[in-house]
């Protein structure tokens, strides 16, 4: 398989511990780094970069490939929305691609390889095995019976002024 004339960048950023119930997004980047000296494979082949996802324990959006095309010198971000199913660690894995599909008059045959496998561990953790959602919806309820249970004691206070 052909490399890619330009140095490239591969970024993954995703936060490593979150609430269980809650979702986040999880970025791949691949970006170019200076300009290609042969441009020679944009002309013979249309350069698709394609990404996926693999989190065995969480739900995972889109689930499939994901693919853009990717031009000399351009940039391509995957962007992932991940709930974990349950508390614990998360562990996957985040793959990158590149496909090359022969222009009209180019060499014959699609290739297809693994450019980058990036390891993806993310903690999910609960308050009192409670989820996000309702840990907030606890915090309101406390927050509304303290207020309930102290206008009472600032209506003596203010009697006593």
């Amino acid at each position: 398989m052909p490399s890619l004339p330009e140095a490239r960048t591969i970024r993954l950023e995703f936060s490593p511990v979150m609430r269980a119930g809650d979702s986040q997004i999880v970025e791949l980047n691949l970006t170019a780094d200076g300009e290609a000296a042969d441009t020679s494979l944009y002309e013979e082949y249309r350069v698709i970069a394609e990404a996926r996802l693999e989190l065995p324990f969480a739900n995972v959006r889109p689930a499939d490939i994901v693919s853009t095309a990717l031009g000399q010198g351009g940039a391509a971000t995957f962007y992932w929305e991940v709930t974990p199913r349950e508390q614990g660690v998360s562990r996957g894995t985040a793959w990158l691609y590149l496909r090359l599909i022969p222009k009209a008059g180019g060499p014959a045959g699609e290739t297809r390889g693994a450019v980058s496998a990036q390891s993806v561990a993310i903690r999910s953790r609960s308050v009192l095995g409670r989820t996000g959602s309702q840990a907030r919806a606890m915090g309101v309820v406390g927050s509304l019976v303290g207020l309930w249970l102290g206008f009472p004691f600032l209506r003596t206070r203010r009697a006593l002024r």
